[in-house]
Order: structure tokens, then C-alpha cells, then sequence
């Protein structure tokens, strides 16, 4: 096609087959787009490989008259029965510093919904959870996660390369730990979110399970937020803390919440990506899935709303 097509599209239904797929989107301009859903072809890559063609995608979507208030990315059919028959070399894979790749969605300043369930666990930081809730006001539904549930892995920090002895003004404090940058978004850190994106209704994203900013509790807005639908694809609760931070968190922050499901990794509180006497600083005790999994359910089993872990 050599000249733009179909102006008066208002639903686009895309399979990427192809790396080149995404080009058909440069070839189109919609006034009125509404929906975009793309249906993925691709298992058990390199996670960083989807990061890019999803990259690629948000930037073609970006170039149109007008940018699309619901954007999608779904697993094809087959894919996802193939999925639930997965090999222990096929787990779900992470990708820290997602932002990269999901850059270009914050020009979208209409949207409403933003799904990637394929088969990677995007993981954003508070940085950029910040930079959603500036320039997304009208966002209703982010979901970052998979939507089959089987074993995953987290990236939790990785080690800051210091050149200098200065710290970064820009970066967030929230964000950094023992010398280490944070590759996850904490519970304090979503809070940026819903205060800035007032609609948001559902929210399923990899997080870490801490609470850093002292004040978290005590600065909670009476109004609190919309959420109602949450999943959390989280690390164990940082032992740091005790369950009734946890509990007057989640009851200050989130009052309307009818549903909370937690999905734990295989190692809730690995840290094996760092060198071993940063590991041990941050966490001089390991915590096995079960007992993760145990402290999950007595916090929930507070909530007077409907949980799982």
C-alpha cells in the first residue's frame, strides 16, 4: 500500500506473524480508532525481542492522526493453549526496565485500557509508574502481567554502576537500596498511580512487597482510590515490616477494592542477580514459597474482601 487507508476504522484486530507485522500500521489513518488488539505469535524468546516488536508497535500506534483509548496485546489462541502446557524451560520470563518499551504509550493521552497479557511479566519501577500517572490521567485498566498462571521468575535490583560519588537528583530514593536500583514498583510507589490516574478500576502489575516512604500510611488521602480489581504478581512480604503495615496499607489506600489475588514467584525473595554480600545486607534470611505464601494469606485473611494467593 503506498497511500494511508481505511480513515473512518474505528477497531483493528492485528496477528503479529512477522517482526515486519508492525509496518502495516504505518500504512493506515483512522480518525476515529478506538480499539487496537493485537494478537501475539511469539513464545518463549528472548524476553527483551518482545519487549522490541512491542515497542515498535506502541510507536507506529503513536504516529497515527489519533492515538487508540483501548490498546491490547493478547496471546494468539494456539499460543496460549501451548502455554498451558508448559516445560520447566518455559517458564514465564521477566523484563525489567519495561519502561523502555512501553515508552512510547505515554503520548496516548486518551487512554483508557492498556492489557499486555502474553508471556513475559513486564516489570516497570516507580519511576516510571510515576511518569503513568502524569501523563495518562484517563487511564481505567492497566494490566502488565500474563494471563495463564504458572511458574515465573522476578527481577528484583540490580546493581547501580556509580562512576562518580553524586547520586542522580532525578532518580527516586524509593528506587534504590543498599547501593542496588529497585527493578520493581513498591506498594508506596503505586500509590503515585492512583492518585493520578483517578479512574483506575483494575490494576494487575509485578510489584515488590515493601513499603519504603515512612509516611505511606499517615499520608493516605481519606477518599483513597477507585481500584476495586487488583492483581499482584509479587515478591514475599519484605520481613522487614510487620502484617499490620501491610493491612493499614491496603485499607488506606485502596477502600473500594472487591477483589485481591496474589501471584508469587518461584523464589518470592530471590536475590540471586546480586553480588553476595549486597544479597545478604538486604535479606539475611530466605524465605521458602510456602512461607510466603503463609504470611500472604494471614494479611488477606483481614481483608473483608475476596482474596487468593
Amino acid at each position: 500500500m503506498q497511500d494511508r487507508a481505511f480513515p473512518a476504522l474505528r477497531e483493528l484486530l492485528v496477528s503479529i506473524a512477522h517482526a515486519e507485522a508492525p509496518d502495516f500500521l504505518g500504512h493506515i489513518d483512522p480518525s476515529f480508532l478506538d480499539a487496537v488488539t493485537v494478537y501475539w505469535e511469539y513464545l518463549f524468546c528472548d524476553a527483551s525481542s518482545s519487549g522490541n516488536v512491542l515497542e515498535s508497535i506502541l510507536m507506529k500506534l503513536g504516529e497515527l492522526r489519533q492515538q487508540p483509548r483501548h490498546v491490547r496485546v493478547v496471546l494468539d489462541e494456539t499460543m496460549e493453549r501451548m502455554l498451558h502446557r508448559p516445560s520447566p524451560s518455559h517458564a514465564l520470563k521477566p523484563l525489567p526496565g519495561s519502561a523502555e518499551s512501553l515508552e512510547p504509550i505515554l503520548s496516548f493521552t486518551c487512554l483508557c485500557t492498556l492489557k499486555i497479557g502474553i508471556d513475559v511479566v513486564f516489570q516497570l519501577d516507580n519511576d516510571f509508574i510515576s511518569e503513568i500517572s502524569q501523563h495518562l490521567p484517563n487511564l481505567e485498566s492497566l494490566a502488565l502481567v500474563p494471563l495463564l498462571k504458572t511458574d515465573f521468575s522476578l527481577v528484583r535490583f540490580q546493581q547501580e554502576e556509580q562512576e562518580t560519588g553524586q547520586e542522580d537528583p532525578g532518580m527516586d530514593t524509593r528506587d534504590t537500596d543498599g547501593g542496588v536500583r529497585r527493578m520493581l514498583p513498591t506498594f508506596d510507589g503505586l500509590v503515585s498511580l492512583v492518585q493520578g490516574c483517578p479512574r483506575l478500576s483494575t490494576l494487575k502489575v509485578a510489584v515488590e512487597s515493601t513499603i519504603v516512604a515512612s509516611d505511606a500510611i499517615s499520608c493516605a488521602s481519606r477518599d483513597g482510590s477507585r481500584v476495586r480489581h487488583m492483581e499482584l504478581w509479587a515478591t514475599g512480604l519484605d520481613p522487614r515490616l510487620p502484617d499490620a503495615a501491610f493491612h493499614k496499607f491496603f485499607t488506606a489506600y485502596f477502600p473500594l477494592l472487591d477483589y485481591l489475588h496474589v501471584v508469587l514467584p518461584i523464589e518470592p525473595h530471590s536475590q540471586s542477580e546480586l553480588d553476595p554480600a549486597v544479597r545478604d545486607d538486604l535479606i539475611s534470611v530466605p524465605i521458602s514459597r510456602d512461607q510466603a505464601r503463609a504470611r500472604w494469606d494471614a494479611i488477606l485473611r483481614e481483608m473483608p474482601l475476596r482474596t487468593s494467593v
